[in-house]
């Protein structure tokens, strides 16, 4: 989970209604708790992220939070990466479940899917996660390549929106 704000307080401030909205509606999960924080707010210059794998997990790491200790601003702490590619792997692999969750993911590899119909007369998302007999089609160079770079586009589209910027992509 990912949190900002624009000032060290705010962090703070949002820290501890992240803590007291977790203890007040224990029907809220935690999968819906870190998406909404991660998907719906604005990438402010103080972050905080949290790794966690239940909600007691969360509650103790919010609770422990000292954010005016602990901050760093987003651009003080951003270091330079770059995203690599592999020329060779099987994009239905790597894809399903960012497709499945990821509606960020999902619009780009759309994207890639509408482009891609008129030339190959065929759905590249069905090929890649409903057609098992149409994934014998991406051994083949011609549909494999566009289909691994389609997945590729949409995971870097994915970061980005998330707010990790390349510095290169190879």
């Amino acid at each position: 989970m990912t949190l900002s704000a624009a000032t060290p307080e705010a962090l703070q401030a949002q820290v501890e209604q992240y803590r007291k909205f977790v203890l007040e509606h224990p029907e809220v999960t935690l999968g819906d708790l870190c998406f909404s924080a991660n998907t719906t707010r604005e990438r402010l210059a103080r972050r905080i992220s949290l790794i966690v794998q239940s909600r007691d997990d969360l509650l103790e790491q919010l609770a422990s939070q000292n954010i005016q200790q602990r901050y760093k601003p987003a651009a003080a702490a951003a270091s330079r990466c770059a995203f690599l590619f592999a020329e060779q792997g099987n994009p239905w692999q790597v894809g399903y479940q960012l497709y499945a969750t990821q509606p960020q993911f999902r619009a780009q590899l759309d994207r890639c899917d509408e482009i891609l119909q008129p030339i190959w007369q065929r759905s590249l998302t069905s090929l890649l996660y409903t057609d098992a007999d149409g994934r014998s089609l991406l051994q083949d160079p011609r549909y494999g390549r566009p289909a691994l770079f389609a997945a590729q586009y949409a995971i870097a589209n994915l970061w980005m929106s998330w707010g990790v910027t390349p510095s290169a992509v190879v």
